[in-house]
């Protein structure tokens, strides 16, 4: 499927990669530079899903390879690396260093890689190893912690051939990351927000068109869902409406019923809002 099919242009999710893939795009913008990507929004709003997607487009033919440069992409997202700043960033570098042993081939640097204490010192080796080799998309693991971006943001200052995709929804890591690391080459920062009006008919229709339930034809009106937005706060981001759709329709299908309406759906909610709200705001 390709790529763009796979995501929606909702909560201005498609306007900040585009900014993204201009920033990129610039010939000024050299394929070995360090670079830090910062997304931030509020919980469920499409942090992920654009990280990866900015991933994907830095690895494919109009990325780096457009440039001279192959990438490698290291997902730490899922990682469990704790809640202490430092210790976060001492792990963060031994799984990446664990991962590039094999993807990059540095086998032969393992010991020498592993061995610095200060893994300050051991990004820089790690820098002057992938001149040579592709350059190193890193998704970090989401963060709660303030005191750990401008680690980051300082190597991509200094060193080459590594470029880190950071996100957060903290509201407190938020504000410390538009003070602590501006705006500059090696740094670009996007913003999500909340779905808007039309958004979730967008959103709703697309994973309706690709669900194989979706043979239960869906009578909704696009009024309907934005009304439903509006007296329903928690259902305006994209985590939340895709929990609810997916969960009406599997009972929908349990059930044997011929279509879902406004009220099918509005009654769902109400039966299993305390549920899906306790999951969403994990």
């Amino acid at each position: 499927m390709p790529e763009k099919e796979l995501y929606v242009d909702v909560d201005s999710s498609e306007a900040e990669f585009n900014r993204f893939v201009r920033v990129f795009s610039d010939d000024r913008v050299l394929p070995n530079r360090g670079h830090l990507i910062t997304i931030v929004g509020d919980s469920g709003c499409g942090k992920t899903s654009l990280a990866h997607r900015c991933a994907s487009w830095l690895h494919r033919d109009q990325g780096l390879p457009r440039k001279g440069r192959n990438a490698i992409i290291v997902d730490l997202h899922d990682e469990d690396v704790g809640d202490a700043s430092e210790e976060r960033f001492r792990l963060i570098y031994s799984l990446l260093v664990m991962k590039l042993n094999v993807e990059a081939n540095l086998a032969e640097y393992w010991e020498e890689l592993n061995g610095y204490t200060d893994p300050r010192l051991g990004y820089s080796r790690l820098s002057d190893l992938l001149a040579e080799r592709p350059v190193a998309v890193v998704i970090l693991p989401p963060t709660k912690v303030t005191g750990e971006i401008h680690m980051y943001y300082k190597i991509a200052q200094n060193r080459e051939n590594i470029i880190f995709l950071a996100e957060s929804g903290s509201g407190e890591v938020q504000r410390e990351w538009e003070t602590v690391i501006p705006v500059s080459a090696v740094h670009t920062s996007l913003k999500l927000g909340l779905l808007d009006n039309g958004d979730a008919w967008k959103f709703v229709q697309a994973r309706m068109d690709r669900s194989k339930s979706s043979q239960i034809p869906l009578s909704i009106t696009q009024v309907e869902l934005d009304d439903m937005l509006q007296k329903i706060d928690s259902l305006r981001n994209m985590k939340a409406l895709q929990i609810l759709f997916f969960e009406c329709y599997r009972e929908a299908v349990r059930s044997g019923l011929k279509v879902i309406t406004y009220e099918y759906v509005e009654r769902f909610y109400m039966r299993n809002s305390a549920l899906n709200l306790k999951d969403l705001r994990r």
